[in-house]
């Protein structure tokens, strides 16, 4: 009877099979090597699969009743009584990860009572659906869970779920046509374990996502979290070794980007060139690094003095932009209309003046 390979599941004729039906277990083979050589180069079409790429911060508060986006790519929902902590951790295992350095721990904060659903979910452009669409995938990926993980049964569910729609936002908004095309369940251990699962796309499907989730129960203590890395989706009837979507960290952070770009921070450190055009307004033109999804809109931190105008020989500070304008997907326009002391025509810089002082592009779907 013919065996597998472990990696990528082909069909080997053992020495009886070759003897009884060589012919037959020769094309078998055949076929296996010429079906997974006809897979497109990148496999996976997971962005930050191992979360390596967190622009917004390595630990992110989620407030109870709130839906933010934590580490790049990834959205979260909890509601009343789940306040929860969202955060990049190495795995730390070698053994039973094929050396995968992060992962995201999903944590409800000691002394959480909400039993309500809570989801971790990624959705994507209907440009990077559409290649799918009547093909076979499998998606993977590893997990594990905290000794207080308080999900009855130590269960995480998993649901893949496809619309005909255009670049909806799957968690606000909904998909048209939306269904779920998969729900899955499976049991955590506190060693990291892969879990997999294969479906057929719609032959219509124009987008889709998928979302982790569970019901917690009780209060939460010191140790509720599950923790998940390797995220994998590709065309396939089984899961093959981990890879992520890009080759490299760079080129992982620039696919991120495409959504949300962060200008970073640091007292002293730049932002933008820009002019003085009124005695009370100066304008900074921004280039980003790669073409956004979208036209993004503007996500600052503000408060007092957290900026500086700096030129003509002095540093006037001021609290926030008041708009970007002429904001396309290559770039904007950044505005400061009140609160500092310019010169038409002079050259200035736009820089941070505190430490929680941040500035980032946002498009998200």
């Amino acid at each position: 009877m013919a065996t597998t390979t472990t990696n990528y599941g082909f069909d080997v004729p053992t020495s009886s099979d070759l003897v009884k039906n060589g012919a037959t277990q020769i094309a078998l083979l055949g076929q296996d090597l010429d079906t997974f050589l006809f897979r497109p180069f990148s496999r996976n079409t997971v962005l930050n699969s191992s979360f390596q790429v967190a622009q917004r911060g390595t630990s992110i508060a989620v407030a109870a009743s709130s839906s933010p986006y934590t580490l790049d790519r990834w959205r979260v929902a909890v509601e009343a009584n789940q306040a929860s902590t969202i955060s990049q951790q190495a795995t730390g295992d070698t053994t039973n990860l094929p050396n995968i350095q992060s992962c995201l721990r999903f944590q409800r904060n000691s002394g959480q009572t909400g039993t309500n659903p809570v989801y971790l979910m990624q959705y994507n452009e209907t440009v990077n659906c559409v290649p799918l669409a009547g093909k076979q995938v499998t998606f993977s990926y590893y997990a594990r869970r905290g000794a207080n993980y308080s999900s009855a049964s130590n269960i995480i569910n998993l649901a893949i779920i496809t619309g005909t729609g255009v670049d909806q936002n799957l968690w606000s908004v909904g998909y048209t046509g939306q269904s779920t095309l998969s729900a899955t369940t499976q049991t955590l251990t506190t060693t990291w374990q892969r879990f997999s699962v294969t479906v057929t796309m719609p032959s219509n499907m124009s987008e889709f996502g998928y979302w982790f989730y569970y019901n917690p129960t009780g209060t939460a203590g010191a140790a509720d979290y599950y923790e998940v890395t390797g995220v994998q989706l590709e065309v396939g009837s089984q899961a093959s070794p981990y890879a992520p979507a890009t080759p490299t960290y760079a080129t992982e952070l620039a696919a991120c980007q495409r959504y949300y770009y962060s200008t970073g921070t640091g007292t002293g450190n730049p932002l933008a060139m820009a002019a003085g055009f009124s005695l009370t307004q100066a304008y900074g033109v921004f280039r980003f690094p790669v073409t956004m999804r979208t036209a993004p809109t503007l996500v600052q931190t503000t408060g007092t003095n957290y900026y500086n105008l700096l030129g003509n020989g002095t540093s006037d500070a001021f609290d926030s932009f008041a708009a970007i304008t002429d904001s396309n997907v290559n770039g904007c326009r950044l505005d400061v209309t009140s609160g500092i002391a310019a010169v038409p025509g002079y050259s200035y810089w736009f820089t941070f003046n505190n430490a929680a002082a941040s500035v980032a592009f946002n498009a998200e779907l």
